[in-house]
């Protein structure tokens, strides 16, 4: 033990040595309790909603993606993530950047509130489930603007407050915290994947513009954390003392996990709600409304795959460039990470050296792709707009049109 003195939750934990934290697997009743009571639910929902509709089974891909996220919540809890979250402030994040951004998303795309509804007896459904979803908490809660803020609150809030210190320090409050940062995050994604009834539907350009202002949240955060000229949380730098590690090197490693598979996983979604606003029905009935007057191309699928050809010779194109630039970020980081006394001056560089790498490879190919399209679609048909709708009907402003001889 490094030293027992150390409160609450750290008085179990020591350094490992070697690959000794390998082994350190726990074993938190709680979270694996409610892990577990949480997968026979569902799994009871699945079922109950196939034998009440036979001919229309639960996707397959929804209960997929929920096992997977509450395997990654299991991960976070047991495996050495959760042993060490208390004594590595990067540990720390990686597992709640595992909670917020990898398993809530999962959860919330495997429709379990549309199950519980498949699943329940109309009874049940009538008097107790459609009632509470349409309840005025309910409501509030699952606001995008109520949602987005809570997220907001509870990630600044939770490390910049006491709150902090106090959930190392007590399992209780530790618990809470998580619980806290795992509902948070649902009610975050609900909105953006919209697989859920809900009553607040955002259009997909709003869930894009959603998706996109929370992406500065997390870099922020993110920022504050590498440009600190000290250690912001003291337990973590008692730890740090004990073990003999440096506990600024090791927050900035945390701010760099917070911030750039947060960036990744927003970008991912964005380019999910951007396809998923392509194939919705809405769009697919305007497209066959307008192909019926001869505005839209006639073959989507011809300026999809040329559009498609053209962004993949740009990635073969630029490749070079953008593999020179990952690898030139990438080295960039490790140094300052490992000279943790030069990166508070260096984070501006290393946050526009990334945004810089990301936007080299999206807008050429991007742009490329959507002037190829286009200009398939002319080809095809010719100009995409029509001005038929803009032309006033001058019949109807004739004075004398239905009058009574």
């Amino acid at each position: 033990m490094f030293d027992t003195r150390l409160p609450g939750l750290l008085s179990a934990v020591s350094r490992p040595e070697g690959l000794e934290w390998m082994g350190e697997w726990s074993m938190p009743v709680l979270s694996v309790g409610g892990i577990a009571v949480v997968a026979a639910l569902y799994a009871r929902g699945v079922r109950m909603a196939c034998d009440k509709h036979p001919s229309h089974p639960w996707p397959r891909g929804r209960s997929m993606a929920f096992g997977v996220g509450l395997g990654l919540l299991l991960v976070a809890a047991v495996s050495p993530i959760g042993a060490y979250e208390n004594a590595l402030f990067s540990v720390h994040m990686a597992q709640h950047m595992l909670m917020t951004m990898a398993a809530a998303p999962l959860l919330m795309a495997a429709a379990p509130v549309t199950l519980t509804i498949r699943a329940s007896s109309p009874g049940f459904r009538r008097q107790v489930l459609l009632p509470f979803l349409r309840s005025k908490p309910v409501t509030v809660l699952t606001n995008p603007i109520v949602a987005w803020s809570l997220f907001a609150v509870v990630l600044w809030g939770s490390h910049f407050t006491a709150l902090f210190d106090a959930a190392l320090r007590n399992e209780s409050i530790h618990e809470l915290e998580h619980l806290l940062y795992l509902v948070t995050a649902c009610l975050f994604w609900w909105p953006v994947l919209g697989v859920d009834p809900s009553r607040w539907k955002l259009a997909y350009p709003a869930r894009i513009l959603y998706v996109f202002l929370a992406m500065p949240l997390m870099a922020l955060l993110g920022m504050v954390l590498t440009s600190a000229a000290e250690p912001l949380y003291p337990t973590y730098a008692e730890v740090a003392s004990a073990w003999g590690i440096d506990a600024l090197a090791d927050q900035r490693l945390a701010a760099f996990i917070m911030w750039a598979p947060s960036e990744v996983i927003a970008l991912c979604a964005l380019l999910v709600v951007a396809g998923r606003w392509l194939r919705s029905e809405e769009e697919k009935a305007k497209l066959e409304d307008a192909r019926k007057e001869g505005n839209v191309w006639k073959s989507k699928d011809l300026s999809g795959v040329v559009a498609f050809a053209v962004a993949m010779g740009v990635v073969k194109a630029t490749w070079p460039d953008f593999e020179a630039r990952v690898t030139h970020l990438f080295r960039f980081a490790i140094n300052n990470i490992s000279h943790p006394r030069e990166i508070g001056l260096a984070t501006s560089e290393l946050m526009f050296l990334a945004l810089t790498t990301l936007f080299a490879l999206c807008i050429p190919i991007a742009f490329s792709a959507a002037l190829a399209g286009g200009m398939m679609d002319f080809l095809q048909v010719g100009a995409l707009f029509a001005f038929k709708a803009l032309m006033p009907k001058l019949e109807k402003l004739n004075p004398i049109a239905g009058m009574k001889n």
